[in-house]
């Protein structure tokens, strides 16, 4: 198994043992959401930083764990994406734009939450707010790699 793979693998168990018995809007294990936004993502790096982006916000799991396993630039990322429980989403936002890997895993993440099978009166309520922070995104990406 390559370095990589082996490292993708250590964040896919991560997320579903952090996640066990989380279920997302759908009734579905919430894991499977952070699988599909890192199917989306085009480099290794961007996999375990899709994989673990929920994983602060709504697990137990210390900030110092996803730095000790998976290395600085991962947990980086992985704060950049974590919202504080009382920080405006703008604020939140303009915080992700200055992050290129959390930029590409937040896009995703959007994409996913505002997809019509998973839409329900919470996401719509959310879709304007959604709309601006991806087109924020997209124009701060424009001319990026991916």
């Amino acid at each position: 198994m390559t370095p990589d793979a082996a490292l993708i693998l250590k964040a896919l168990k991560l997320c579903v043992e952090a996640h066990d018995g989380q279920t997302d809007r759908d009734g579905l294990p919430h894991a499977l959401h952070s699988i599909r936004v890192a199917e989306k993502q085009t480099t290794s790096l961007r996999v375990v930083i899709a994989m673990l982006h929920d994983v602060l916000e709504d697990t137990d799991v210390p900030p110092e764990r996803i730095l000790t396993e998976f290395g600085e630039t991962v947990a980086v990322a992985v704060a950049v994406l974590t919202r504080g429980k009382d920080e405006p989403w703008n604020a939140y936002v303009q915080r992700v734009c200055r992050n290129e890997d959390a930029m590409w895993v937040k896009k995703a993440d959007i994409e996913d939450n505002t997809r019509v099978e998973r839409m329900d009166l919470k996401a719509a309520a959310r879709m304007p707010m959604y709309k601006e922070a991806h087109a924020l995104i997209v124009k701060s990406l424009a001319g990026l790699h991916p």
